[in-house]
């Protein structure tokens, strides 16, 4: 886990109708390749680390940082972690193994999307994985609520 303490965050601005990102996210699709692993990044308050503040994406060909942004409980995506959380203590959970996550590893993305709430503000995205082990496609959300990421996961019905 690589913490960068730059506070220089991102060139858009939040709740503008764009997530905030340093980063194309056609390119998660079209050239990171096979979701290789997952780690919930989670701040710990009096010893409890229930609180995910990141979701961190290893592929084959890059990694990608979903962070809550809790000014406004918006979400980021981007190349590295923005230094939000620095002040707190950080621990990294390896979360591969765990639903939904175990059902897209090693597959390749085949859809992502931003996501905006009624309210206007940035706080979601959604990635669609090609899922030869459910012979379908599995879709995780990650939704910041109240300053926390929560991960959903939802499977095609046949």
């Amino acid at each position: 886990l690589t913490i960068h303490s730059s506070r220089n965050r991102f060139a858009v601005r939040l709740n503008s109708g764009v997530i905030a990102m340093n980063m194309n996210i056609s390119d998660i699709a079209n050239t990171y390749g096979r979701l290789k692993s997952v780690y919930s990044i989670r701040a710990q308050f009096d010893g409890e680390s229930d609180m995910v503040v990141a979701v961190q994406l290893v592929f084959e060909k890059g990694e990608v940082y979903h962070e809550s942004l809790p000014e406004y409980d918006e979400i980021s995506c981007s190349e590295k972690l923005s230094g939000e959380w620095i002040e707190l203590d950080l621990i990294s959970i390896d979360v591969s193994q765990e639903p939904p996550w175990i059902f897209a590893l090693n597959c390749e993305v085949l859809w992502v999307w931003t996501m905006t709430n009624h309210q206007g503000y940035d706080d979601a995205m959604q990635y669609s994985f090609a899922s030869p082990v459910l012979g379908n496609s599995q879709i995780i959300q990650l939704v910041t609520v109240a300053s926390a990421i929560k991960v959903y996961g939802f499977v095609e019905k046949l």
